[in-house]
């Protein structure tokens, strides 16, 4: 594919023209989310968030000047012992149509010496038969760079965190921001992964470099209290080198969550163009 013609090639990029026209009939926005101030809610804790730790006190403050690239970014903060997480969630909206979703944002870490691990989700809460599911599906895209380790992206079959054997790294400082595009899709109708539950296939793109393609992992079932859904989570979580308490901050700027209902063959002409 290297070597593809550029006749060829600009066919290819013809098509996925028309596929991001086609699925732009089901597109759902939510554009700098980092400037939203309202809509939010909290997963904090070992009964939400994991971890052995609980918050003593979170906060999320908009329109800060500094870092930021626009002018205005959102300041994450939690507090709290060892291994204490806590997670922002914003509920863009039920899309059952929706079969690719997207993360894109620019973050800031001054420092990562108390931070466990960044996590960044998306997620998709189908009930049957909506969304072409047979039964109620939870697909939680979930991602997490781990201090001084790798990136890990969520198995909901039971398995939890899968390695991707992609170390985690980032510009660490105290103005310059991190890019980061993660791109995460489902194929409609597919029951090929375990008990018949659809894949969930994750990509990375972090400060312009693709560093997960593709990779794999299972979906699960809906929890009876869940309703149908579609958003993002942003976590934090804090390490061993806590104690009995730290406070760990992360700057969000440029934030765009955006899902579509893309062909199926679109993601694998993504990938194409991406080798």
């Amino acid at each position: 594919m290297r070597n593809i013609g550029r006749g060829l090639r600009l066919s290819i990029e013809l098509l996925c023209c028309c596929a991001a026209l086609t699925a732009s009939t089901y597109a759902q926005q939510v554009s700098n989310f980092d400037n939203i101030t309202t809509g939010w809610s909290q997963c904090s804790g070992p009964s939400c968030a994991g971890g052995s730790g609980t918050p003593t006190s979170t906060s999320q403050t908009f329109n800060n000047a500094t870092p930021s690239l626009d002018g205005g970014s959102m300041l994450l903060s939690e507090t709290g012992p060892t291994f204490s997480n806590n997670g922002w969630i914003y509920n863009a909206g039920i899309n059952n149509k929706a079969t690719g979703f997207t993360l894109d944002l620019q973050f800031n870490i001054a420092s990562n010496t108390n931070i466990q691990a960044l996590e960044f989700d998306q997620f998709q809460y189908l009930k049957a038969p909506d969304g072409g599911v047979t039964a109620n599906t939870r697909l939680f895209f979930g991602t997490e760079c781990v201090t001084n380790g790798v990136w890990n992206v969520w198995d909901s079959s039971g398995i939890g965190w899968v390695s991707t054997g992609v170390p985690c790294s980032y510009v660490l400082s105290s103005t310059a921001f991190n890019h980061l595009t993660i791109a995460v899709h489902r194929l409609a109708g597919d029951t090929s992964c375990l008990n018949g539950y659809p894949c969930m296939y994750y990509s990375i793109t972090l400060n312009g470099t693709v560093i997960v393609a593709n990779v794999k992992t299972n979906s699960g079932a809906l929890p009876i209290s869940f309703g149908e859904q579609t958003g993002f989570m942003i976590q934090l979580d804090t390490s061993n080198n806590c104690g009995t308490t730290c406070t760990i901050n992360e700057y969000i700027d440029q934030g765009v969550f955006s899902a579509s209902n893309m062909a199926s063959w679109w993601p694998a002409i993504q990938q194409a163009l991406q080798n």
